[in-house]
């Protein structure tokens, strides 16, 4: 077994998004926010219990917005977690490039990522549609707080 190519990368997310993946088939990359040009990514990482990039905002009662954190997120919509072996993705070095995203958009991306927590270096992505059934699906026992398979895999 070779340590680096069957390494698991997660495509982090919560209970509705989850559901429309797993309704379509597919996850698409995501769409929000890329520039004219860049081609939109499917986004995994190598951190194998949360990605704080997949955090969501979160806008308190006076109105003010801040990056959320795995526990708003979760509360919010539930943790799931779509895996694939990392041989099977690019490493973001090669995906920036691939996906024709300029220097500027990635110092960007990097700099509010570290912001949150997260380290560039342990993403990975595919510039196609990723099938649901090339994947290790879990879900986030909230309780235990441990992934677990999917009821019924």
């Amino acid at each position: 077994m070779n340590a680096t190519k069957d390494r698991i990368a997660w495509h982090y997310t919560i209970g509705k998004h989850a559901a429309s993946i797993i309704e379509g088939g597919v996850i698409r990359g995501a769409t929000e926010h890329v520039p004219t040009g860049e081609m939109p990514v499917v986004w995994f990482s190598l951190r194998q219990h949360w990605e704080p990039t997949a955090n969501k905002m979160i806008r308190s009662a006076d109105g003010t917005v801040r990056f959320g954190t795995m526990a708003d997120t979760i509360r919010i919509g539930g943790g799931w977690r779509f895996g694939l072996p990392v041989s099977e993705l690019l490493p973001y070095r090669d995906l920036k490039r691939a996906a024709n995203i300029s220097g500027e958009t990635a110092r960007g991306l990097e700099r509010v990522a570290r912001r949150q927590g997260a380290d560039p270096a342990l993403w990975y992505g595919s510039l196609t549609p990723v099938e649901v059934s090339r994947c290790i699906v879990q879900i986030l026992d909230i309780e235990a707080g441990e992934w677990r398979a999917r009821p019924g895999d």
